[in-house]
């Protein structure tokens, strides 16, 4: 494989949108799970306020209303959550400059301004795209490690770089 080098200056709104990407990703399951969850057990308390099971279980309408109060709190630290994490990739972008990557048959070299990462393609498990934007997640952590758009890279780099992440990720 020959080496493919980009370089990409750095753009506030791309940024943004990136990290807006990558948190739906990160967080998809947890909204629907909860999302179903809070539904089944709303119907079911107002089911249980509707008729006489109140007086007949007390124990089951406790948990059904405890676990209703738990899913509320979840949600709120949730959206939480997601205010520190944008006040923080904020607080990132403002200090934030353009960025070189490299693909080679080694993996991935990621250079900026303050440092420089060479990761080899094993520390990789998959990578996804959603909105033309591609995700590269880390093998041990399910993270996301990178972010490249198809707007960041231009057409001919965004297929290139498919290209070879289909190669050595599949």
């Amino acid at each position: 494989m020959q080496e493919l080098t980009i370089q990409i200056p750095f753009d506030h709104q791309d940024f943004i949108k990136s990290q807006k990407i990558v948190w739906k990703f990160m967080n998809k399951r947890f909204i629907k799970t909860h999302i179903i969850y809070t539904i089944i057990l709303t119907v079911i308390a107002l089911l249980m306020l509707r008729s006489e099971t109140i007086v007949l279980f007390p124990i089951s309408t406790a948990f059904v209303i405890g676990s209703l109060i738990y899913f509320i709190f979840s949600w709120v630290g949730f959206y939480e959550r997601r205010i520190r994490f944008f006040k923080r990739v904020n607080s990132l972008a403002s200090n934030a400059s353009g960025c070189n990557f490299i693909f080679s048959d080694y993996g991935i070299e990621y250079s900026d301004a303050e440092k420089l990462y060479k990761h080899s393609w094993p520390l990789f498990s998959r990578f996804v795209i959603i909105d033309d934007t591609i995700l590269i997640i880390l093998k041990e952590s399910s993270a996301v490690l990178f972010t490249l758009s198809k707007k960041e890279l231009g057409e001919n780099n965004y297929n290139t770089v498919v290209e070879i992440l289909k190669e050595k990720l599949g």
